[in-house]
């Protein structure tokens, strides 16, 4: 067992911040993936809402997407309040499909599958850095490295997104 997660590839943290996330149908191809990303993005903009400054980290795990918040200076620290709220997170298995935007390469975002319902969530997030074809790899990596550990958790169209056929 301890052998196993030495092999696994450390987490990646990445600042950014949260533009916004929704409900959408599921996508049958790259274009309309897109589309609900600029929608997003879009309403956003239109209801002139503010981007929640977040951490997002990667790992073979999942998704976890983390609030920052902001240091004050306290008469009464309390030891167990936490440094930072998660508000998303998703297992890599859920994952359906990431994908950064051709127009503004600091603009990314994925859609993952809830849980308890058939319900596809697409969020997108604002880097400080460009979003490279390397970044989209990284989690084709964990999603890759997740096949191999528990291949009775995929389906064929998984596959299909982590290989690229």
């Amino acid at each position: 067992m301890q052998h196993e997660k030495r092999m696994r590839p450390p987490p990646t943290d990445r600042p950014g911040k949260l533009i916004g996330w929704q409900v959408v149908p599921r996508p049958s191809n790259r274009t309309e993936i897109v589309q609900a990303m600029r929608r997003i993005r879009y309403e956003c903009k239109v209801q002139n809402s503010k981007k929640k400054k977040v951490t997002v980290s990667i790992s073979v795990e999942g998704v976890r997407v983390c609030l920052k918040r902001k240091r004050r200076k306290k008469k009464q620290h309390q030891w167990n309040d936490p440094l930072e709220i998660e508000l998303l997170s998703h297992p890599i298995y859920r994952i359906f499909y990431v994908s950064h935007d051709s127009n503004d390469l600091k603009i990314f975002s994925y859609i993952a599958r809830d849980g308890s319902s058939d319900v596809f969530k697409c969020c997108v997030f604002k880097t400080n850095k460009k979003v490279d074809e390397a970044f989209c790899g990284k989690w084709q990596r964990f999603q890759l490295t997740e096949l191999i550990a528990v291949p009775s958790s995929f389906t064929a169209h998984t596959m299909m997104v982590v290989f690229g056929n």
